[in-house]
Order: structure tokens, then sequence, then C-alpha cells
């Protein structure tokens, strides 16, 4: 009986970090991303983030994105990479730290701002990063829409491509 409701729940988490998250569901956060900002400002709510102490973000393998700081809140990191998407598919990647309320992020130069692409190749879904300096390529291996008081966000794994 153990053995099947672990089964049950490894099946239900594997399914949740489905596939089912589209170049179109990706360009649509962006989207909300840029409406947002040119609405209300800087959102509290509407930026897209991930973790980066100990620079995790240019060094590990897999990477989470949180398409609000809700994610980020709600997982106490302390150091942040948060995406600024710019016209002409450019993206800012700001280095900041959060740490005690204070939000310090670091000054923006080229090597920061990049050109990003995103594109499908058999049914994957991947977001390519490039500037004169350096070139990323990451495969968009799962998403979850999250729900946290009335508020929803998606959660999307990537995996660095060699």
């Amino acid at each position: 009986m153990k053995i099947i409701i672990l089964f049950t729940i490894l099946l239900s988490f594997n399914m949740s970090f489905a596939q089912n998250f589209s170049k179109k569901d990706f360009k649509k956060i962006i989207r909300e991303y840029k409406k947002e900002e040119r609405q209300y400002g800087y959102s509290y709510y509407s930026t897209i983030s991930t973790n980066n102490k100990d620079s995790i973000f240019f060094q590990s393998d897999t990477v989470t994105l949180f398409s609000s700081k809700i994610g980020i809140r709600k997982n106490e990191y302390c150091r942040t990479i948060q995406f600024d998407f710019k016209k002409w598919n450019r993206v800012n990647l700001i280095d900041c730290k959060i740490c005690n309320g204070q939000s310090i992020c670091y000054v923006t130069t080229d090597k920061n701002v990049y050109k990003y692409n995103l594109h499908e190749v058999d049914q994957d879904l991947f977001i390519s990063l490039k500037n004169k300096y350096t070139q990323m390529t990451f495969r968009i291996t799962g998403a979850k829409k999250i729900s946290d008081n009335g508020n929803e966000y998606f959660e999307i794994k990537l995996l660095k491509e060699k």
C-alpha cells in the first residue's frame, strides 16, 4: 500500500512539472511583465527572477525562474538575478541583493545586457542569451503554475545546455 501511495505522489509531482509550457506561454509572461512595468512603474509582483547565491545562475546546470517576486520572497533568496526585458529582444540581467528588506542592485554594463532568443527544437523549448562576452542556452524542462493568496505565478525549471 505504501508503494502505491509513493508512486502516486511521484507521478503527480512529475505531471505538475510537465513540459506543457510553450513559446507562446513564455512570451505571454514577458508581455505581462512589460505591460505591468509600463502601467505601474516597477511593480512588486511583476518580475522574472532567479536565485543567484554564490553566482549559481552562471555556474549551475539547473536554474529555477520565478515569474513573480512572491517566489523569491517565499524561498528567502537574498541574492537574485532579475530579468528586465527590453525592446528588440534584449534582456538586462540585473544582479541584486535583497536582504533584510533592502534592495541593492549592481550597475548595468554591456556585460549584463543580452540578446535573447526563444526557439523550439523537437518539442523542447530553449532560451538563448548572447552578448559579445558570453553565450548561454537553457532548455525549459518544466513549468508549474503556483497560486499564493490569490496571486498566481510560474516556477520555471531550466537546464543549461553545454
